[in-house]
């Protein structure tokens, strides 16, 4: 995969962001394909896409969430084909008060218009107002 995306990120066939595409947001419509391939084509060099994708396939985080002391919301897509739902599980539990929340969609990037994103942007909100001034 690594090989294939610096190969093929930057061209204009959009194949292979396509596929890419397809694991961030099954659920999307043709129109949502196309907009997120115009933004990763426009937005990040191969060379980068492939230093992204190298270093988030390795990095760790898990021990420095004990540190994390501020209020801390996560959010998880309940059958993200990107980061299991186990992971956000994992990672609220691991932050000392966090709260989590599963999201019903399938999509790792929620899109406008399906109801996880409603429910997103409300939980977002909600919570952004509750700790406000903490």
């Amino acid at each position: 995969v690594s090989t294939l995306m610096r190969e093929s990120w930057g061209k204009s066939n959009p194949m292979f962001r396509q596929a890419f595409c397809s694991m961030f947001i099954p659920g999307a419509t043709h129109e949502h394909f196309a907009w997120m391939d115009d933004l990763m084509r426009r937005t990040v060099l191969p060379d980068d896409a492939w230093r992204l994708q190298t270093a988030f396939s390795v990095i760790d985080v898990s021990e420095l969430l004990e540190k994390v002391r501020v209020p801390t919301l996560v959010l998880h897509a309940r059958e993200d084909n990107v980061a299991p739902v186990e992971s956000g599980r994992t990672m609220a539990a691991g932050i000392p008060g966090a709260s989590f929340l599963e999201l019903e969609s399938q999509n790792h990037i929620l899109l406008e218009g399906e109801p996880a994103f409603d429910e997103f942007v409300a939980h977002v909100r909600a919570f952004v107002a509750g700790t406000a001034g903490s």
